[in-house]
């Protein structure tokens, strides 16, 4: 019986125990403020036609947790709701929004209303901002490639219940501490380009290897200065030349039409062109060189940014990558082989070797580039030319050769101790092979003539060396 009495006390207790910690609900607090300027943010006195971050907001919960589930955007100015083509939230304090926009992105509208210059975007999932924990976020407008030129617009916030939140038991307190938060009005304008680069695809430790970057304006603004970034691996050496439309300027830039004159800055991995106001509206080519990675790299970006107007940091429409790089070993020496290595030291008979080599990749077009040490024995040298400075009286005792072509001298390149940037056997890999796809290996012919004199042995050796130069097109 006593038994019976404690398990009631105890089952009692029990109760009264769960009964006392029942959950009260109470509003949390939500102060919100203007935010810091973000990465994702455009800069300059215009917005451009195309995304652009043109508010930022920074939440604050003073009181309890807050779940922020939607945000009521307002649109002012002349360029009305009809030239958004749609309104973004991101989370500014997601670490991988500007590596990965689409990670962060919290929520979109682009069913806008007409009639109104308002819209909610309702986020697909809840915004946590934990007590005491400042959460940034960022209103991104879609301004419409088509919208009216000289137009003005603005984004703002402008009443609390502009913020919505995803406590279900109780309202929250939302406090917009400046009354509203507005962005910078500014007017609209419309500048875009393309931009491309050739090669594509380049031989690893190439040195004054050649590109040709090329922005191609497509809108109604003009480009006053192009930025183009070189990325790790390679070192910039130089900007041979600038082409606007079909006029040339050379290095010094010293043409005759002072409104298109070029100045260049360098910087360490970057340079800059400026053009002379009002600037071109033709197409630009930049030539220049760089020193390419000596170990393979995939995809490397030579990013551009275009400036005009006063529209800043204009990021050039891509496609494709087409401004990407790619650093590989072109050519795999498959074998190297004797044809003849027995001569006689007369100063015409000679040594003949076949080396077969493989195209890890089609190229359009590009040289073949070959270089070699002397020939070395316990007996002495053996110099691949008749004279250390290169002349027109120059004889060369070494040749490399395409081995269908003999007669061919376009096809025959004479073998120093050093590449030659414009000297090497034209080649290309989609149409110089039986079967560019499936087979790239071709056979190259090496021959060393063998001068007056040299001494007999049998233990002459040598080191050489084979690259691809991909040609820009």
């Amino acid at each position: 019986m006593r038994m019976n009495v404690f398990s009631k006390l105890a089952y009692f207790s029990l109760a009264f125990a769960l009964f006392m910690i029942t959950p009260v609900y109470a509003a949390g607090n939500l102060t919100v403020t203007n935010g810091s300027l973000s990465s994702f943010s455009s800069s300059g006195d215009f917005w451009n036609t195309g995304m652009n971050v043109i508010l930022n907001v920074s939440l604050n919960a003073t009181v309890g947790d807050v779940n922020v589930s939607a945000i009521l955007v307002n649109t002012s100015g002349t360029a009305n709701i009809s030239n958004i083509t749609g309104i973004f939230v991101y989370n500014d304090s997601n670490s991988n929004a500007i590596i990965d926009p689409s990670e962060a992105l919290l929520g979109s509208n682009t069913s806008l209303s007409i009639s109104t210059n308002y819209s909610f975007v309702n986020f697909t999932t809840n915004l946590s901002v934990p007590k005491d924990t400042k959460r940034n976020i960022l209103v991104a407008f879609n301004i419409s490639r088509g919208a009216f030129r000289l137009n003005t617009t603005a984004t703002q916030i402008s009443i609390n219940s502009s913020i919505r939140t995803g406590n279900a038991e109780i309202a929250d307190n939302i406090t917009i501490s400046t009354g509203s938060i507005n962005s910078t009005m500014k007017l609209i304008l419309d500048m875009h380009s393309n931009a491309t680069l050739t090669p594509r695809v380049v031989d690893t430790n190439v040195t004054e290897q050649k590109f040709i970057y090329t922005i191609t304006p497509t809108s109604q603004n003009i480009t006053d200065r192009i930025k183009i970034v070189i990325p790790t691996g390679y070192t910039l050496l130089d900007v041979t030349d600038v082409f606007v439309g079909t006029t040339r300027y050379n290095r010094s830039f010293d043409g005759t039409n002072a409104s298109e004159r070029v100045g260049i800055t360098f910087g360490v991995t970057e340079f800059n062109l400026t053009f002379t106001t009002p600037g071109p509206t033709n197409q630009i080519k930049i030539n220049f060189t760089v020193n390419t990675n000596v170990t393979a790299q995939t995809s490397a970006a030579f990013a551009s940014k275009v400036f005009g107007n006063g529209l800043n940091f204009v990021d050039p429409d891509i496609y494709n990558e087409e401004t990407n790089v790619t650093t590989q070993q072109i050519i795999q020496i498959l074998s190297f082989g004797g044809n003849k290595t027995a001569a006689l030291s007369n100063g015409t008979d000679y040594w003949e070797f076949t080396l077969n080599v493989n195209f890890t990749t089609n190229l359009s077009a590009g040289l073949i580039q070959f270089k070699m040490n002397n020939w070395t024995s316990s007996q002495g040298t053996i110099n691949l030319t008749n004279d250390t400075v290169t002349g027109s009286n120059t004889r060369f005792y070494a040749s490399l050769r395409n081995d269908s072509t003999i007669t061919n001298n376009t096809r025959i390149l004479n073998v120093t101790d050093n590449y030659n940037v414009t000297n090497g056997i034209s080649f290309n890999t989609t149409s110089d092979v039986a079967s560019p796809i499936t087979n790239r290996v071709k056979h190259l012919v090496l021959r060393m003539t063998i001068p007056s004199g040299i001494p007999v042995s049998s233990n002459w050796w040598t080191v050489y060396s084979i690259l691809f130069r991909s040609n820009p097109t």
